[in-house]
């Protein structure tokens, strides 16, 4: 067959903010015509329309793939978390800011008759959990091993609970430096 006998053709560009041609929008009629300045204008802007319509749906989709990626994620972290929690390791992470302060800690602390809310944000060596014949000798252990290049600190000290005995405690402190750059962190693990 041959053309389907196209007499008129009005096109509008579709770009996006970046200046990317995604094609166009365009208007056919078997019968020759013209566009009235309001009609060109009516197709510039439903041109606008499809293009913000297309960029909401590559965002929408965007989102939901993040969305997806976080869930897994989060249900990777949920997973490891049962794991330390039903094992016989506290898991304890610290920043590297001043003083290293404790961001997390697994909720089998509570083995210890603490909770993660006593840690969170303190430095451990500041808390009153720590025994006081102790406290100076790990900080200064602490900032040696920020000097140095070692990748481990392993320190003994013993833990104070009111109510509960005296126990020592074995910590080993590992750098745990994020593959996707970031700050790294101070991954402990107090049996």
């Amino acid at each position: 067959r041959g053309a389907p006998g196209i007499r008129f053709y009005a096109g509008a560009k579709l770009i996006r903010g970046s200046g990317d041609v995604l094609g166009t929008i365009c208007v056919l009629d078997s019968q020759a015509r013209g566009l009235s300045p309001e009609q060109e204008r009516g197709l510039r802007t439903l041109s606008h329309q499809v293009v913000a319509r297309a960029e909401l749906t590559r965002m929408l989709v965007a989102r939901q793939v993040e969305a997806d990626r976080l869930r897994e994620a989060l249900n990777r972290s949920e997973t490891l978390e049962g794991i330390i929690n039903q094992s016989g390791f506290i898991a304890i992470r610290r920043s590297m800011a001043s003083g290293w302060p404790v961001e997390f800690v697994s909720d089998n602390i509570s083995e210890f008759g603490l909770h993660p809310h006593d840690l969170i944000g303190r430095p451990l060596e500041d808390s009153d959990f720590i025994h006081p014949e102790d406290r100076t000798r790990i900080i200064s252990e602490r900032i040696e091993f920020e000097s140095g290049t070692a990748s481990a600190l392993t320190q003994r000290y013993r833990l104070v609970v009111p109510g509960r005995p005296l126990r020592w405690i074995d910590d080993v402190t590992r750098i745990v430096r994020p593959c996707h750059g970031g700050a790294p962190r101070a991954a402990k693990r107090p049996p």
